[in-house]
């Protein structure tokens, strides 16, 4: 500020009694020049790199200092940081920055609706250059930091890591918690990618489960997951497959799923034991015995799969590969109830109804606008039977306005488990091998499983089946079959409405 006696100062009056004008004005001038005694410094200090504010020296308290990027400048990682020279916060490189030359902490200075970023805590997303780095633990440190990522439109490269609280599920890359948000931008220009030759292991020769996001701890809901606007890519083709490898599974209820692509998924089959697991896609269930976590089933919209891994080189029956499938929990310890002579549990209220051998239903639940296409069961290439849409322990689910296409495999099929209240209508199915099968027929006209459907709607939908050479029981378009069934009535309510269903070469 700049002070001028001619103008601010009359020359025939002092303001100050006893002193001269021209030393009031030296005075008021030292007055203006002086910071105040809690400003902080005016101008902001700026590094290239977080590396280099970090091995900076001189720091004073809540200074505000700025990294221009992570690696270098203009790479998406910088942003303001605050200097706490008395925190003590554990340091994980993004959110919270040790230093080098002095006590305390940087702490990244994030508004709550601004969007956090990988590139905070040091992502590449190069997943498809020649030497691609891993960015699981950027991802996954971004998540615990903030419980949200907005990814940027690259190729996010992951590998897998022990999942030490269960080895039957073995390894996953991408951690799920509660209300965790991993936002892509654009279903075409984001991608989350298994990095070739990752070849990820299990707990032991049985256990050959991979999942590219899963839940980051057994015991704990990843209740209302969103995962939107991205593609998952497994790259079964690029590993050993002997594994085999889901894109996304969610443990908690009421999750939204929408604008993703799933691709290259794929069933493996473990060399020493034969073992094959099947392939479950993106699936939503509950954790069993969580009293306090939301019980809504899932929403899937908008949601396309194709191009599966092939595994026709591997010896042996190779497991099924489930695209879609969703519902609630049961004892995974007993399954005695769901077999042909099997009898169904008994509900147990006490300990409110958390006791062993009860079920416990989801509710709700909706799967929309998902496109399943161009996948074939073939013995050369692709061992895999395939199935569209499964669920399970669903009460109240709706399924409309979905397109299963040039699918050699069954586009609606529920076997296993209640089936209670669901809608499934509006669809497309169009060259499947079958439409809608609430039960089959085994080999031996037996039923294959026998669960209860209570009131079931299955209307408006336009089947028409393929000329398919693999399907081990002939083309159906809705199947019903209750074929020697005990005396428990297994279904209840069931209504066909406005069904059209052909074959390529004539209608029945």
């Amino acid at each position: 500020m700049v002070v001028s006696p001619a103008s601010h100062v009359s020359s025939s009056h002092s303001p100050l009694p006893g002193l001269p004008v021209p030393g009031m004005v030296l005075l008021l001038l030292a007055f203006f020049a002086q910071p105040s005694a809690t400003a902080e410094p005016a101008a902001e200090r700026t590094f290239d790199t977080v590396a280099a504010m970090c091995a900076a020296a001189g720091l004073t308290a809540a200074a505000q200092r700025r990294a221009s990027g992570y690696r270098q400048p203009e790479d998406g990682g910088g942003g303001p940081f605050r200097y706490d020279p008395d925190s003590t916060i554990a340091a994980d490189a993004g959110s919270v920055l040790e230093l080098q030359k002095m006590p305390g902490r940087l702490i990244r200075v994030v508004d709550p609706e601004e969007d956090a970023s990988a590139e905070w805590f040091g992502a590449y997303g190069d997943g498809d250059s020649a030497t691609p780095h891993d960015d699981q633990d950027a991802l996954n440190k971004c998540l615990a930091a903030y419980g949200r990522v907005k990814l940027r439109a690259k190729v996010y490269g992951v590998r897998g890591k022990p999942s030490a609280w269960d080895p039957k599920v073995t390894y996953h890359a991408v951690d799920l918690g509660p209300y965790y948000q991993i936002i892509g931008s654009g279903r075409e220009q984001t991608t989350i990618k298994l990095l070739e030759g990752t070849n990820p292991a299990g707990g032991g020769p049985g256990d050959n489960y991979f999942i590219l996001l899963s839940n980051r701890a057994f015991h704990e809901s990843a209740e209302h997951t969103v995962v939107s606007d991205l593609t998952l890519d497994c790259n079964f083709d690029r590993q050993d497959k002997h594994t085999t490898i889901h894109a996304l599974g969610i443990r908690g209820g009421g999750a939204l799923v929408e604008r993703v692509n799933f691709r290259g998924y794929g069933t493996g089959c473990h060399p020493e034991t034969g073992n094959s697991r099947e392939c479950f896609v993106i699936h939503q269930t509950l954790v069993y015995k969580d009293r306090g976590s939301c019980r809504r089933a899932a929403v899937y919209r908008d949601l396309d799969f194709t191009g599966c891994g092939h595994n026709g080189m591997l010896d042996g029956k190779v497991g099924e590969i489930t695209h879609i499938c969703l519902g609630g929990a049961d004892n995974f310890e007993n399954k005695g109830w769901i077999l042909p002579k099997g009898a169904d549990p008994d509900f147990d209220p006490a300990n409110d109804g958390e006791n062993e051998n009860n079920w416990w239903p989801s509710y709700g639940g909706l799967v929309e606008n998902c496109v399943i296409h161009d996948e074939v069961y073939d013995l050369a290439t692709q061992k895999s039977p395939l199935n569209g849409i499964t669920y399970g322990d669903c009460v109240g689910l709706t399924v409309r306005g979905n397109r299963v296409e040039n699918f050699e495999g069954s586009a609606v099929f529920t076997m296993s488990w209640w089936n209670r209240d669901t809608t499934i209508v509006d669809n497309q199915f169009l060259g499947v091998t079958n439409g809608v099968a609430l039960n089959m027929a085994s080999a031996d006209a037996k039923p294959l499983q026998c669960p209860r459907h209570e009131a079931v709607l299955i209307a408006h939908n336009n089947i028409v089946l393929g000329s398919h050479t693999h399907a081990p029981w002939g083309t159906c378009g809705v199947s019903l079959f209750g074929g020697d069934m005990p005396a428990v009535p297994r279904m209840v309510g069931i209504h066909v409405r406005s069904a059209n269903q052909c074959k390529e070469t004539d209608t029945t």
